[in-house]
């Protein structure tokens, strides 16, 4: 065998004796010995006790568990884990019970011990206690984690006795901390990695010195009352992603309070997930998220087409007299111009940390600075309607696209505006600064005659994704330098385009700008995921042709929007009837892909009114937004998969 095999068999192995590692007896002083046990037995509260030990400890038919202190009852025992014992240890397995005849291999044997030990139902337990058993199971964690071991490595069967302190002796402000998983989502859960040392003739185990248990005192706190560290979080969500996650919902408007429920025509979400944005055809909202999924969001600010706007709809402030105007906004009289605003609808939204941008009817575009309450700083009327609107994550740009016609030959053309927005860095806020405010669109033509129907910003506002609505093109156009906007990427998908179609519904570039995915409502168009092939443009080559990694047929032909995780490995896709999927593919190919169905929200018939779906910058949270105003999120990291309150995801296929 060579290194490498011989290592990947060693951790192989280690990984497997840490699954037999399981509380073997307790002294007289009551402290808990933990060593690779022979007969591992579940009791009914989910813990893995020796048989020989439950034996003793049942004098009655209920009795309390030694690892978590709550009433118990025999359960039943792990053959699985006695097989790989077996294996392991032929010699002293031997001595103490026959080997089964079935033949299995070590790695078969670990997927099947994982398998079921993931299969073992837990009992719901009062939060209280479950809390309880969360803390004193994280204790234990950590006693094994920071264990002193020798500096001479050794064979798998050799090691020193595990011994912790009884847990019942550690107070409740006792400071302790979850580490941070290393390895990806592991399937058997609560086993931490240890050293084996030491040389001994009997199967392994170690020792937690009192230093150790001292040392213990100064972590950080993993109370539920208190925040917990990017490492816990980064644990738990190992732990539990993408298969795992707890369910939060929210309405921000009662449906008890009207006869009617109330509906937005579109809403937005930040990209950092901060806030987000509802509108109806003469109002808008922003609602601010707060960073606990155990609280609702509260109503940042609001305000009307007029330009009214406030903390809330009692308290409106009157428009702002000195918003800045564009456009057409620039020739008209101050009655033209009222007028015009007292009629004008709202259809589209875009929404960042600083801004919420309103584009509707007449061709009106309204840019909102969160940072004042919801003050209009800008007003900009087109000379044509606007089709689809976006603003980059950065707050520097707003794209919109239009259809434009020739004065002289009366032809149609596809147009997109850039806007490039900025401010004064030396702006007091003592002053009325919306004079720092600088506007500056610049047009991009396209030799299409297709309108365009969704845009797209990249995470680092480098990249504009562009779509058209009848002949289904998609493009990508490099923005960094606005005013030198370059065509890096075009092609074309053969849809159906039918009356009852809508097209492409969304082109999104993941977080490395080089892949891409483009979903659609349209017969037989299921979601593709492309390598745009960016970065193979030369000086020969200036447009790049994509190429294709992944088609979706599992999901439909009927997607509305989708949005990629920061960590760049899962796409979360929302179809017409309000199905959310989560697609989990490390390597973007067939054989690696996992998909789920998370979450349902309200369906929607046009993709205008569709919900709205953002990862957090983390990737641990899930957000959806749909019509009725009501905010779901799905918090990968809020738990281990055993606690009562973590759901599962339903799966719709497992890949390798």
């Amino acid at each position: 065998m060579s290194e490498d095999q011989i290592d990947t068999f060693e951790a192989l192995k280690d990984s497997i004796n840490q699954s037999l590692t399981h509380l073997n007896s307790i002294d007289h002083e009551g402290n808990l010995h933990y060593n690779i046990i022979s007969d591992p037995f579940m009791l009914r509260c989910g813990c893995i006790i020796s048989e020989k030990l439950a034996i003793s400890l049942a004098q009655d038919t209920e009795f309390e568990c030694p690892i978590c202190h709550i009433p118990t009852t025999f359960g039943h025992e792990i053959k699985p884990l006695k097989n790989l014992y077996n294996v392991l240890y032929p010699q002293i397995s031997s001595q103490e019970e026959n080997i089964s005849d079935k033949k299995e291999s070590l790695l078969s044997l670990f997927y099947s011990v994982a398998n079921k030990i993931n299969e073992n139902p837990v009992p719901k337990i009062s939060k209280e206690s479950h809390e309880q058993q969360q803390h004193l199971k994280n204790i234990h964690n950590l006693g094994q984690l920071n264990l002193k071991t020798s500096s001479e490595t050794s064979s798998l069967n050799e090691t020193l006795p595990i011994t912790t302190s009884n847990i019942r002796k550690f107070s409740s402000t006792s400071s302790i901390s979850v580490p941070a998983s290393t390895q990806s989502s592991s399937i058997i859960p609560s086993l931490q990695p240890q050293t084996f040392s030491s040389p001994s003739s009997s199967p392994p185990s170690h020792t937690t010195s009192n230093s150790q248990t001292s040392s213990m005192k100064n972590l950080p706190s993993t109370s539920t009352n208190l925040p917990e560290t990017h490492e816990q979080k980064e644990y738990l969500f190992v732990k539990c992603f993408p298969t795992y996650r707890q369910r939060f919902q929210y309405n921000t408007h009662s449906k008890f309070l009207k006869t009617k429920s109330k509906n937005f025509i579109n809403n937005s979400i930040s990209p950092s997930c901060k806030f987000f944005a509802l509108i109806q055809p003469k109002k808008w909202e922003v609602w601010e998220i707060s960073s606990d999924s155990k609280k609702p969001p509260i109503l940042y600010c609001c305000g009307k087409t007029t330009g009214e706007y406030g903390l809330n709809f009692e308290n409106l402030s009157k428009p702002n007299p000195n918003e800045i105007l564009g456009g057409q906004a620039k020739e008209f009289d101050e009655l033209t111009l009222k007028k015009k605003l007292n009629d004008w609808e709202q259809f589209y939204c875009s929404l960042s940390d600083d801004f919420l941008v309103i584009s509707g009817t007449g061709g009106i575009l309204r840019i909102i600075d969160l940072r004042k309450n919801g003050k209009p700083i800008y007003l900009y009327i087109s000379n044509f309607p606007i089709r689809c609107l976006e603003l980059s994550s950065n707050s520097k740009l707003i794209a919109y696209g239009i259809t434009g016609k020739d004065r002289i030959t009366g032809s149609e053309q596809a147009l997109v505006v850039l806007h490039k927005l900025s401010f004064n860095e030396n702006e007091d806020d003592s002053n009325d600064d919306d004079q720092n405010f600088q506007d500056d669109p610049i047009t991009i033509t396209f030799p299409y005659r297709d309108p365009i129907n969704q845009l797209s910003f990249s995470n680092d506002s480098n990249y504009l994704s562009v779509s058209t609505a009848l002949e289904s093109r998609f493009l990508t156009i490099w923005v960094k330098n606005y005013t030198e906007p370059k065509l890096v990427m075009k092609s074309l998908r053969n849809i159906d385009t039918s009356l009852e179609s809508e097209g492409i519904t969304d082109v999104r570039l993941f977080p490395d700008n080089q892949h891409m995915i483009i979903t659609s409502s349209s017969f037989n168009a299921a979601p593709i995921i492309i390598d745009n092939n960016i970065s193979s443009i030369n000086g020969l080559q200036t447009v790049a042709q994509p190429k294709l990694l992944l088609k979706l047929d599992e999901l439909g032909s009927s997607i509305h929007k989708s949005t990629i995780s920061p960590r760049n490995d899962t796409i979360a896709i929302l179809d017409r009837n309000g199905r959310i999927y989560l697609i989990f593919a490390t390597k973007m190919d067939m054989e690696s892909k996992r998909i789920f169905i998370v979450d349902q929200v309200s369906n929607a018939f046009r993709r205008r009114e569709c919900a709205s779906i953002q990862f957090s910058k983390d990737g641990y949270k899930l957000y959806c937004l749909d019509r009725k105003g009501i905010l779901y999120i799905n918090d990968f990291a809020a738990g281990l998969p055993h606690q009562s309150e973590i759901t599962r995801c339903k799966p719709l296929i497992w890949g390798n």
